[in-house]
């Protein structure tokens, strides 16, 4: 039993010794996670911006698209009306664009 007293110091030592070990390593790894998910937000909310700003640039070329689509239209029947056939229309570049990617 005294033999066992002579070894508590150094028993207890290397208890908190690993236990030690054992818990740094998981702050460490708590701390590595946490400047990493600041460093991905970082990345990610210049980007999301960016993704917000580009949506409503294309948000607005969509309306511009449509009107001038509808445009074209109009255009189209002036043309027919005034007795002239138009020398291009939608389905006109529609067709030559599928025969584009037909040929090899």
């Amino acid at each position: 039993m005294e033999n066992l007293i002579n070894w508590l110091p150094f028993i207890g030592s290397i208890v908190v010794v690993v236990l030690g070990y054992v818990f740094g390593r998981r702050k460490e790894g708590s701390d590595i996670v946490a400047e990493m998910s600041t460093a991905a937000s970082n990345l990610i909310e210049p980007l999301n911006r960016r993704i917000g700003a580009l949506e409503n640039v294309v948000k607005e070329q969509e309306k511009e698209l449509d009107e001038l689509r509808s445009g074209i239209n109009i255009l189209i029947d002036q043309i027919g009306k005034l007795g002239r056939e138009p020398a291009w229309t939608p389905e006109t570049k529609a067709r030559n664009h599928r025969l584009q990617l037909l040929r090899p």
